[in-house]
Parts: structure tokens; sequence; C-alpha cells
């Protein structure tokens, strides 16, 4: 199984929504990663991205900054912030792909 990622330096999710949105739409990707998504914690999954995906984000009290993985929904995934355990800009994510095998490096 081939996985298709999708890796954005975004600085501000919300004022390029338009062209993430094409970006998406247009190359179907399983996985998105952002950085510099600046999203403050009110505002929702649903606001940024398509029904089909799941948000795993990091955001950051001065609204600048983090981080936001989003997985297809038809991926297994579940968060995994072991290696988390101080005040950072991490998400850590495990995936697994078909037949129970889990996503390694």
């Amino acid at each position: 199984m081939s996985l298709k990622l999708v890796v954005l330096n975004t600085q501000s999710v919300l004022m390029h929504r338009l062209e993430m949105d094409i970006l998406v739409d247009t190359s179907d990707p399983d996985v998105i990663i952002c950085f510099e998504t600046w999203l403050l914690l009110a505002i929702l999954d649903s606001e940024i991205l398509p029904p089909d995906y799941v948000a795993f984000r990091r955001d950051r009290a001065d609204c600048y900054g983090g981080v936001l993985i989003a997985i297809k929904c038809n991926l297994t995934q579940e968060r995994d912030d072991v290696f988390c355990q101080y005040e950072c800009e991490f998400v850590f994510i495990k995936i697994e792909l078909m037949k129970g095998k889990p996503l390694e490096p």
C-alpha cells in the first residue's frame, strides 16, 4: 500500500484555506502535515478540513506557530504523545496500514 502525504508551511491555515482546499481536492492525500498553522483552540477542525479527515493539532496560545496532522478516516490512527512530556509543538501519530501492520520508519 502506498501512502500519499502533503506537507505544508501554511502560515495561517485560515488565510490560505482556499489554496489548501484545492490542493487537498486535487491531490487526495492520505496524510496532511501542516506547520505554522496559526490556529486558535476555538477553531473547529471542520472549519479547515474536509469531513473525511481526522485532525490532530497542537495550537499555541499566542496564535502563531502550531502544528497539525490530518489523516483520512479510512486509516486506523491514534495519537501517541508518549514522547511529548514537555510544552512543545509536536504531534505524534501511529498509523496502522492494511492487515494491521503499523507504519514504521
